[in-house]
């Protein structure tokens, strides 16, 4: 069975209007419209949502070379290193059966979902008998992610020393889609550290950490002693001297899997 992997990427906010535009050349001119449609059912689960056609947008859809892909990518995300949130959604044009549900995945990680397991639409992994509408396990997982306030890094309900301890493990990142990028401007910097200063309130850690989602893209692998001392823990200072980046370098996201078949 042919396996295809998505690349995959994460956002914290989803009540919100997106603005994207679409280039069908390089492969089957329904491209707007599917894309809409994609768009169409998600924005049927929260009527706070917004999809919208921009000819100045930043967000893009695009067909790309498939020898620049490669055989088994069926679709590409590929933020931009600007001082606003700007994604290339870069498509396989020959998904073909496939592509209602690359569709679907890839509308789910610009409105803010992240990846999952299972048979659904925001799990990565395509193959033949993958979903081309939305699962339950996709309408829970959005429903779930919509209640929570963006300081809530970890979603465990309460804004606490658990989040000032993934944002800090996370300070200085930039990625797109990580819970921790509370302003979702793809940097985890001090805006964020911000945000989360006006919404933490100080307890005292609970004896056990809250389980956090494995699939999540907040970066979990440093320890934390369960003996540490939130007194002993403060927010990160912003940086002295500038750091040097270079905007020219995008981050992505993939989808990977066998080849795709050729037909004559």
């Amino acid at each position: 069975m042919k396996r295809l992997l998505l690349i995959p990427v994460v956002l914290t906010s989803i009540a919100f209007a997106i603005t994207y535009r679409v280039d069908p050349n390089g492969g089957p001119l329904t491209l707007a419209e599917d894309v809409a449609k994609a768009f169409s059912s998600w924005l049927e689960l929260d009527e706070t949502l917004e999809a919208e056609v921009g000819t100045n947008a930043t967000n893009v859809f695009v067909y790309d070379d498939v020898s620049l892909l490669g055989p088994d990518t069926l679709s590409m995300t590929v933020q931009e290193q600007t001082n606003t949130r700007s994604l290339s959604v870069r498509l396989n044009p020959d998904a073909d059966a496939l592509m209602p549900g690359v569709l679907l995945h890839e509308t789910g990680v610009l409105l803010g979902l992240e990846t999952i397991r299972g048979n659904a639409v925001m799990n990565p992994m395509k193959t033949a008998s993958s979903p081309t509408e939305l699962q339950s396990g996709d309408i829970s997982t959005y429903e779930a992610f919509r209640d929570f306030v963006a300081e809530d890094v970890n979603r465990d309900g309460a804004v606490d020393f658990y989040d000032l301890v993934l944002l800090s493990q996370n300070y200085g990142r930039a990625d797109f889609n990580n819970p921790a990028d509370l302003n979702d401007d793809g940097l985890i910097d001090e805006q964020d550290v911000e945000l989360l200063r006006n919404a933490y309130t100080f307890t005292p850690p609970s004896e056990n950490a809250p389980e956090t989602d494995a699939e999540s893209n907040v970066d979990t692998n440093d320890d934390v002693s369960e003996d540490a001392d939130p007194a002993d823990t403060e927010l990160p200072d912003t940086p002295d001297a500038e750091q040097d980046t270079d905007d020219s370098t995008p981050d992505t996201d993939t989808t990977n899997d066998e080849p795709l078949e050729s037909t004559e």
